[in-house]
């Protein structure tokens, strides 16, 4: 059984080479994240008792923040064939 994180325990994680910040509140099933791209700063906060599910809504607000600046060249560079890949041929 896999235990939730206590309030304060802070994880510091890395996505599309954006280091972010998300942190367990006092609040149940409360997150707190942060994220800067140059000089902007992002933060909030997002309710779920799941925290891979809290991470994955702080790497969509990244990739949105990504796509709304232009920087794809943040994204791997066969990131859209592999993206393709897997679809699968009826897609392509």
């Amino acid at each position: 059984m896999m235990s939730l994180p206590r309030f304060g325990v802070v994880s510091v994680m890395i996505h599309r080479g954006v280091e972010y910040i998300l942190t367990a509140t006092s609040e149940p099933d409360i997150w707190h994240w942060r994220f800067q791209i140059g000089d902007g700063v992002k933060s909030g906060k997002t309710q779920t008792r799941l925290p891979t599910l809290a991470e994955r809504r702080v790497q969509l607000k990244i990739d949105a923040a990504l796509k709304a600046m232009g920087a794809s060249s943040q994204l791997p560079r066969n990131f859209r064939r592999l993206k393709a890949i897997g679809r699968g041929a009826e897609e392509r």
